[in-house]
């Protein structure tokens, strides 16, 4: 509990807090675009969450990759905007732009009080252009 509180900068706690009721997981696919070279990574979100939602990315990977195990926390699912949250920054802070034909995994879930609900995983290519 203390290290996911942690993680995402949320104070620590001497007893663990019950384990909450999770509500269901607003964050769909995965969109990247390439505009003349600028790539942009942008997470579906089909309403306001009722949680804190934490971003995990692996590092980009070849585009015939179907499976990764190694995920690292990107931070807090910043406001989504017309019905997107634009992940760039937080993914390129911790892995650099990815190049156009590589692949990026993504996942997402839920923290509440320090407990995590399973995570949802989705995936996506950067394009050329």
């Amino acid at each position: 509990i203390n290290c996911m509180l942690d993680s995402v900068g949320k104070p620590m706690v001497t007893m663990p807090p019950a384990r909450p009721q999770f509500p269901a997981n607003p964050v769909g696919a995965l969109t990247i675009t390439n505009t003349d070279g600028a790539i942009a990574l942008r997470l579906n979100v089909s309403e306001p969450p009722a949680a804190d939602i934490i971003v995990l990315g692996a590092a980009p990977c070849s585009q015939g990759v179907s499976v990764v195990r190694d995920f690292t926390i990107l931070g807090l699912l910043p406001a989504a905007s017309a019905g997107t949250s634009d992940i760039t920054d937080m993914y390129e802070k911790k892995y650099g732009i990815p190049r156009a034909g590589s692949r990026v995994f993504i996942r997402t879930n839920l923290e509440i009080d320090g407990w995590e609900n399973d995570p949802i995983e989705t995936t996506a290519i950067v394009p050329s252009r």
